[in-house]
């Protein structure tokens, strides 16, 4: 079981955020990470996902797109944390458009 998942949203920015899979796998690669990368396929598919990698106890959850991405990822843990109570710590690459989330807590853009 990987250490860290990235749920990547192919179609945040318009469709560019899929063009930057292979960068996002080489930083991981870069550092050695234990990763798995997993992308989005449908609206709400990053809430299941995030549901799944709760219940599979992975510690990192990485969202890799826009504010909608992170918007879901962080609704899946917050509603299994009160089904469960299992949490995760969340990561942010913001390779979406406007990325409002991410600007507002501080993650650096580069």
């Amino acid at each position: 079981m990987a250490k860290y998942l990235v749920i990547l949203n192919p179609t945040a920015d318009r469709g560019e955020a899929g063009k930057r899979e292979p960068d996002v796998r080489a930083l991981f690669e870069k550092y050695d990470l234990d990763y798995e990368l997993v992308t989005t396929t449908h609206i709400g598919h990053a809430m299941e996902i995030t549901a799944q990698a709760l219940a599979d106890q992975i510690p990192y959850i990485i969202a890799g797109g826009g504010d909608g991405t992170s918007n879901e990822i962080i609704n899946g843990m917050m509603l299994e944390k009160a089904a469960t109570g299992r949490t995760a710590v969340l990561g942010v690459l913001p390779i979406g458009r406007g990325d409002d989330f991410a600007y507002s807590m501080g993650v650096p853009t580069e």
